[in-house]
């Protein structure tokens, strides 16, 4: 893992999602992209179904124009610039190696949806806040954004920040396609942790991938020493958390929208849950 993306501004919830980014690179010798998306207003025609359901729920993204944009764009940069002088990290456009990482700072024109597709496809991980319970819709838009378009793992961390997450991580299981590319994607966070637990809820296998034992064989060889739990049928987005807790991890593992966007998006699910009525870091991936 050797590029770590954080959708920058100049907010509050910035400042944890750069404090963990930073604390991860130098962990694992990866490099910090800050990226400051200066976004334009949505025009008629161009919606799909999440910015719809986005503005139904958070209203729509007030843009900042001419001055005011410049300013926003300055101020994250110096937000980021500090961190990364904090961290030991030279901001610089050349890639950096796993001994001596790089930062690298742009700002971007264009929305979330526009380009996430892009700088997310570019990145290993992107880590963004959870949106604040009122208000939040700029964050919401991200966080959308790069769960939808990136095709990468995305940390969600709250919105009072998370000291030292993805030491402890539990993996929820399910033997599906989504699970298992996101398992092969975040690797090199699953051997870098403490500890790792797969947590299935319910006894029936649904899917035709992998089971929780054959995944840790898999693990195994790579050097990570997985264990399996196995917690009996109930709502299984409070399920997997109260596991995940009981099994003292810091961040939760799993699939995004595994089945199907529109339904989990319309009539709520476990994606749902993780994003909206928990305050536990999430490490989600849609495929």
């Amino acid at each position: 893992m050797r590029a770590i993306l954080v959708p920058t501004a100049d907010r509050p919830e910035c400042r944890a999602l750069l404090a963990t980014a930073f604390r991860l690179g130098a962990q694992l010798g990866a490099d910090v992209l800050g990226r400051h998306f200066r976004p334009v207003p949505l025009e008629p025609g161009n919606w799909d179904m999440a910015d719809l359901w986005t503005m139904s729920r958070r209203g729509a993204w007030v843009v900042p124009i001419g001055e005011e944009a410049e300013r926003a764009a300055a101020a994250a940069e110096r937000l980021f610039r500090a961190y990364a002088d904090d961290a030991g990290y030279p901001v610089t456009d050349a890639p950096g190696s796993r001994e001596r990482p790089h930062a690298s700072w742009r700002a971007l024109d264009g929305a979330p949806y526009e380009l996430m597709s892009a700088v997310g496809g570019a990145s290993d991980l992107i880590v963004v806040s959870r949106p604040a319970e009122h208000g939040g819709e700029k964050a919401w838009m991200v966080l959308i954004s790069a769960l939808l378009d990136s095709l990468r793992p995305v940390l969600v961390l709250p919105h009072r920040g998370e000291a030292a997450p993805v030491r402890r991580i539990a993996i929820a299981w399910n033997a599906g396609r989504t699970e298992t590319l996101a398992v092969h994607a975040s690797l090199p966070l699953l051997e870098a942790a403490e500890d790792v637990v797969l947590i299935t809820v319910g006894g029936g296998r649904r899917n035709r991938g992998p089971t929780s034992e054959e995944m840790c064989e898999w693990l195994a060889r790579h050097g990570v020493a997985a264990r399996t739990k196995r917690v009996e049928r109930g709502d299984e987005g409070p399920a997997l958390v109260e596991a995940a807790r009981a099994e003292n991890a810091d961040t939760l593992l799993a699939g995004a929208y595994t089945r199907g966007r529109l339904r989990e998006m319309v009539l709520g699910g476990v994606t749902e849950y993780l994003v909206t009525k928990t305050s536990f870091p999430v490490l989600l991936m849609h495929a």
